[in-house]
């Protein structure tokens, strides 16, 4: 029996005037959301959102290698086209070291399904603020994908390195121009820049370090944890 001192969960709902209700369905509504909205972030290097402009965070090479590994993996297994830019390409055993992280990586490159892009030319172009080399890739890349009838997913994972090395160098304003290039979304897909944490805190880097993250739509580190500090000053 319920002592009719204390009224019933029915009663508490039926005494609350419609105003109230409104707010307790808005207040549950947003939270869902707010729910979701993390549950997508989680797992951005898994499933990135299209057209999502990405910092990756790192603390050292062998934890970049394996997040981007992770990253075009992920993208072959769904029949994505992937884009590996990097100035890395020529060094002495880079590509024999990464590839080996990378599911089938021969017949992936055979077969088109992972392009390898030497970013050696394009770096040396965008020193003096010339992206023309940046804008013939998106063309052929848009035009690659058009052609290709039998990939059903058209989203394009690209990472890219360019303006990290640009920062790295001092080409402060270069490397802003480049990123707010990517920003613009060239093609539908996503795009993964990774900046290591270093950075961060070093104060010749920090000021043009805040800049770049506001060109950017999330920040991430190797694991995919979404770090949304850095995009709040």
């Amino acid at each position: 029996m319920v002592s009719p001192i204390f009224p019933t969960n029915i009663e508490k709902r039926e005494r609350l005037d419609p105003y109230e209700l409104k707010n307790k369905k808005i207040r549950e509504e947003n939270k869902n959301k707010q729910v979701s909205r993390k549950n997508d972030y989680k797992n951005l290097l898994t499933s990135p959102r299209i057209n999502a402009h990405i910092i990756l965070v790192y603390e050292n090479e062998i934890e970049l290698d394996k997040a981007i590994a992770y990253y075009i993996n992920e993208g072959l297994n769904r029949g994505q086209l992937c884009i590996h830019a990097t100035t890395n390409l020529k060094n002495k055993g880079y590509i024999e070291n990464w590839s080996t992280s990378i599911a089938n990586f021969d017949n992936n490159i055979q077969e088109g399904n992972l392009l390898l892009v030497d970013l050696t030319s394009f770096y040396i172009e965008s020193m003096v603020g010339n992206l023309d080399s940046f804008k013939k890739l998106r063309d052929e890349t848009v035009q690659r994908l058009n052609n290709d009838g039998n990939r059903k997913d058209k989203h394009i994972r690209l990472t890219a390195d360019c303006a990290t090395l640009l920062l790295k160098n001092k080409h402060f304003d270069e490397c802003i121009h480049l990123e707010n290039w990517w920003h613009m979304k060239p093609f539908e897909g996503s795009y993964l820049c990774p900046y290591p944490k270093s950075f961060i805190n070093n104060y010749l880097y920090v000021a043009y370090m805040k800049r770049i993250f506001h060109s950017h739509d999330v920040v991430i580190d190797s694991d995919g944890k979404l770090h949304p500090e850095y995009l709040v000053s």
